[in-house]
């Protein structure tokens, strides 16, 4: 890992189409999908955090500022490079606030060296929206990618080269997307094991 200060983001953005109401602010585990996803980068970010969100949302009070996804198709890029352009640290953890179960997948991302860090599930599928990635050659990449009319994450992870993997452990990566997901979802326990959230 390289010295020096990493920030994080939190992608909040997303109208939750199938959840029927923006997945940022459904309640788990005595707060929301967002507070817990931005407790997860305070506690491990050593520099600024900010979440990115659609202007139409209405998140609950955070301690770190929130900036409005770019104009454009509602998708993560455009969280990605708001996000991005905010902050000042050359290394920024990106996160969706729909993955609540990770947190020693963190920790490994911010331990592990090169200069993009990518989740990878027990299947071996790539999760951009957990991972480490260099601010500059990201908010540039992010850019061309949008002005090409390219949403694609994987088109991200293409464009920036030689990305090292870290794989997480069995539902570190596992998304809320629907009622039933949220019914199923399990979160760190205090002796590092998952479980089910307190409802």
């Amino acid at each position: 890992m390289r010295p020096g200060p990493i920030d994080g983001l939190v992608l909040a953005g997303g109208a939750g189409r199938r959840f029927g109401r923006p997945k940022a602010i459904v309640p788990i585990g005595g707060g929301t999908l967002v507070e817990r996803a931005v407790a997860q980068l305070l506690s491990r970010c050593s520099g600024r955090v900010v979440v990115a969100s659609h202007a139409s949302i209405d998140l609950p009070t955070l301690p770190v500022d929130v900036v409005d996804d770019r104009p454009g198709p509602r998708a993560a890029l455009n969280g990605i490079v708001a996000g991005l352009a905010e902050l000042p640290s050359d290394d920024v953890v990106v996160l969706a606030c729909d993955l609540p179960a990770v947190g020693d997948i963190l920790d490994r991302l911010l331990a592990a060296d090169g200069p993009v860090v990518v989740a990878v599930d027990e299947l071996g599928r790539r999760q951009p929206l957990c991972a480490r990635y260099r601010r500059e050659p990201t908010l540039r990449a992010a850019e061309r990618l949008l002005a090409d009319g390219q949403l694609r994450l994987s088109a991200l992870l293409d464009a920036l080269g030689p990305v090292v993997e870290v794989v997480a452990g069995p539902g570190e990566l596992a998304n809320v997307n629907t009622p039933a997901d949220l019914a199923n979802a399990l979160l760190p326990g205090r002796d590092g094991g998952l479980r089910r959230f307190d409802r």
